[in-house]
């Protein structure tokens, strides 16, 4: 269990386990910190908080975790994280995220609101970047590809334009769509805004 809140904390390695709530906020400031974080979503309370630069190990897969009132600002992922959104809807001043590497984070069906795409620097296949996915909307019935697999991009790219920025892990992706990894590479890797790194 780690509660804190109305502090600045430097260069600490924090860890964050599952045995009870880790409350985080308000008003707290990490720089050049290193989080090992075991606890999941339910029991990981971030709010008022800047993350400046550091590292968040990611132990067990996150799912579902909304970063919406926390600021990271360099800081670096790893680990794997599942069906999270880091950004705010309504109060984007409360949740940006700048210059910030997921090159060694494990992203499936992840969001990014109000963020700038170049802000993010993901890592080479299988992960797959959409950059302004509403983009593609206009172009997905025309897409010879299997009928799940155009389900699942409709509802990426029917999202609100404040949704600018998603990522998605090929393996998971086949799971869900039952799409070979080789042909989800073949059809998405030339659509606009679709970024595939080698």
């Amino acid at each position: 269990m780690y509660n804190i809140k109305d502090a600045v904390v430097r260069g600490e390695t924090i860890e964050l386990g599952n045995d009870n709530y880790n409350n985080i906020g308000p008003n707290v400031v990490f720089e050049d910190c290193e989080f090992i974080v075991r606890a999941p979503a339910r029991d990981l309370i971030v709010t008022g908080v800047t993350f400046v630069r550091g590292v968040w190990r990611q132990k067990r897969k996150l799912l579902n975790k909304q970063f919406s009132r926390a600021s990271f600002d360099g800081v670096s992922f790893e680990g794997k994280f599942s069906g999270c959104r880091w950004g705010s809807r309504d109060e984007p001043e409360t949740a940006t995220l700048k210059s910030c590497d997921f090159s060694n984070a494990e992203l499936d069906a992840c969001e990014f609101v109000n963020v700038d795409p170049g802000e993010v620097t993901f890592g080479p296949w299988p992960t797959i970047a959409y950059h302004k996915p509403q983009q593609l909307h206009p172009l997905i019935q025309d897409l010879d590809a299997p009928s799940r697999l155009k389900t699942y991009l409709n509802v990426i790219a029917g999202r609100p334009p404040e949704f600018g920025l998603a990522a998605d892990h090929a393996p998971s992706l086949e799971k869900a769509t039952g799409v070979p990894q080789d042909q989800i590479h073949a059809l998405l890797k030339d659509l606009p805004g679709v970024v595939i790194l080698a």
